[in-house]
């Protein structure tokens, strides 16, 4: 599955997260954390805005304001491109959708989607929410492994990301593997990677 060339301008633990699934499935993306040199209309087009090269973008930057300026200046180089950003109250989502993002993450939203988590895939959640999740500050990235995955035909003992502190794995039966055990990931399995 290709789907296109993304940019997540991202310097929050959302940004963190989406990148984490992105370098999973193998995209093509860049990531900016600092849009100080993106002022320009210029430098917007030197990364292939308005020229149909990107698919996607992620508008997640700490400040709202921020996010609607990206928004209003891709949106005004390319009306093409898919805008996704986050909204951190429901008064914003109005404002993000009329500068022109197509999608609005709440945390309604965000909170919707792990509890689904729980339910959809509670082995995992649920071992991981019990055990390693009491301690502040730790995520919780995990992706099915499908066939365009780069993980696919790898040993979840060989690997590492930075700021791992588990790497472990759901096989389609519903069992967890822990890193410390070799396993080769095949498609249906889940990758789970707690981070701090």
């Amino acid at each position: 599955m290709n789907i296109g060339k993304i940019i997540l301008f991202g310097d929050t633990s959302l940004g963190d997260n989406i990148e984490l699934h992105l370098e999973l499935y193998g995209a093509n993306y860049i990531r900016i954390t600092d849009i100080s040199n993106y002022e320009e209309d210029t430098a917007l087009i030197n990364l292939g805005f308005g020229k149909g090269e990107i698919t996607t973008t992620f508008a997640l930057m700490e400040s709202l304001e921020n996010n609607i300026f990206l928004i209003l200046s891709i949106r005004a180089i390319d009306k093409s491109v898919k805008i996704l950003t986050k909204a951190d109250s429901e008064g914003d989502i109005q404002k993000l959708k009329l500068a022109g993002a197509d999608e609005v993450l709440s945390y309604n939203q965000l909170t919707s989607y792990r509890i689904f988590n729980l339910i959809a895939q509670p082995n995992s959640t649920l071992v991981l929410d019990n055990t390693i999740f009491t301690e502040e500050g730790v995520q919780m990235f995990e992706s099915v492994i499908n066939t365009n995955s780069k993980y696919l035909g790898k040993d979840i003992s060989k690997i590492e990301m930075e700021n791992s502190i588990l790497v472990g794995a759901v096989n389609r039966d519903g069992d967890f593997i822990f890193s410390k055990d070799s396993y080769i990931l095949q498609v249906g399995d889940v990758l789970i990677i707690a981070y701090e």
